[in-house]
């Protein structure tokens, strides 16, 4: 990569990390509202916690996919 660019690399999949611990709090916080508090509220929050959830693994395929490249490009 040039200059900076593993730093920002770094700093994504980072980013990444942090959205994906948010889905996954969200889930559960879905969970516990659609039991105690309210069951459209909690089926709301579990939706959009999913939605992250998806969304950061998908983008995890994509770093995973960018690394093997990159490793790949090494060994040559």
């Amino acid at each position: 990569m040039l200059g900076g660019g593993l730093l920002t690399f770094e700093k994504e999949r980072r980013n990444n990390y942090i959205l994906m611990a948010m889905g996954i709090i969200m889930v559960v916080a879905g969970g516990v509202m659609l039991f105690y508090v309210s069951r459209a509220g909690g089926i709301v929050v579990m939706s959009i916690g999913i939605a992250l959830l998806v969304i950061s693994m998908a983008i995890s395929n994509i770093f995973f996919r960018i690394s093997m490249i990159e490793l790949l490009e090494k060994r040559k």
